[in-house]
């Protein structure tokens, strides 16, 4: 059974016991394309206190830049928490994709969450 809450969101029946509902992870990785050529891609990710990213898919390694202080939940299965941790403002971290890595966030913090993600699109392609 195959339902849509909006055009980019696909909803399939559940494959995780205990969901019941499991998301289509999307291609999106931020809220905001800033900027894309041949060799990357640059996502801004902002999220209200209690604000959840959509279920989504890393397929190429990326750097990530928190701008803000943050409390971050995890969800490697959409809506449970794998895991909670807190972040400094300038946290960097390089991250590499050898097999898709699908996964969601939640902001656990009292105020917006802010990072930046640079997707490396020719990196991938090369290994």
């Amino acid at each position: 059974m195959i339902g849509r809450i909006s055009p980019r969101v696909v909803l399939r029946s559940p494959e995780v016991k205990g969901v019941g509902w499991v998301q289509e992870p999307s291609a999106d990785i931020g809220t905001e394309l800033l900027f894309e050529n041949d060799l990357v891609r640059v996502w801004e990710m902002r999220l209200e206190p209690g604000q959840t990213m959509p279920y989504h898919v890393h397929r190429s390694d990326y750097v990530i830049v928190y701008v803000t202080p943050s409390r971050i939940a995890l969800m490697e299965t959409p809506g449970k928490v794998t895991a909670t941790q807190d972040y400094q403002d300038g946290y960097v971290n390089y991250v590499s994709v050898p097999k898709d890595i699908a996964h969601q966030i939640r902001n656990e913090a009292a105020t917006e969450h802010r990072q930046i993600l640079v997707e490396l699109k020719k990196l991938k392609a090369m290994g």
